[in-house]
Formats: C-alpha cells, sequence, structure tokens
C-alpha cells in the first residue's frame, strides 16, 4: 500500500495542476526564484529512495489530508496549505 501512494503523490507532483501552483506560489514568493521550486520537485522525485524513512513520513504527512480506499484503487485527497508550507520549506 506505501508503494502505491508514494508512486500516485510522486505522480501528483509532476503533474501540470502542480506546476501550476507552483506557478503561482512563485509569484507570491518574493525570496524563492520559481526554477528554485520546480528543481525542489525534480530532486524529491529523483530521490524519493535515498530520504530516510522519518523525512518520507514528514512529506506525506504534510501533502497527504486523507486516502481513500476503493475497490478500483485509492484517491489521495492533498493538503494544499501544508503542499504550500512544503514547497517553501523545500526550494529554500
Amino acid at each position: 500500500m506505501e508503494r502505491i501512494v508514494v508512486k500516485e503523490i510522486l505522480g501528483i507532483l509532476k503533474s501540470p495542476e502542480i506546476i501550476m501552483k507552483v506557478n503561482k506560489l512563485a509569484e507570491k514568493q518574493n525570496d524563492v526564484d520559481k526554477t528554485d521550486f520546480l528543481r525542489a520537485i525534480r530532486n524529491l522525485n529523483e530521490s524519493w529512495e535515498y530520504l530516510h524513512t522519518e523525512e518520507k513520513r514528514k512529506v506525506l504527512k504534510m501533502l497527504i489530508k486523507n486516502i481513500e480506499i476503493m475497490d478500483d484503487g485509492i484517491k489521495i485527497n492533498l493538503n494544499l496549505e501544508g503542499f504550500d508550507g512544503f514547497l517553501v520549506e523545500l526550494a529554500a
């Protein structure tokens, strides 16, 4: 189950909706450049397997509001407020 959730989250981070959110957030953050946000997401995708368990847990807690398990798969509801904070922390 954990692998499925992680795979979904990493996929979500690459989605056009998230890229648009990153662009909007970057416009609000004067001290962090948009390319820093995008690089941070790309680095997370590339380095996920090297993070310690506690670091992974922290990332997932910030990003996930809840998970619904259904007959045909799962639905992950994101914590968008946590996502903004996560991006700012990640890009800094």
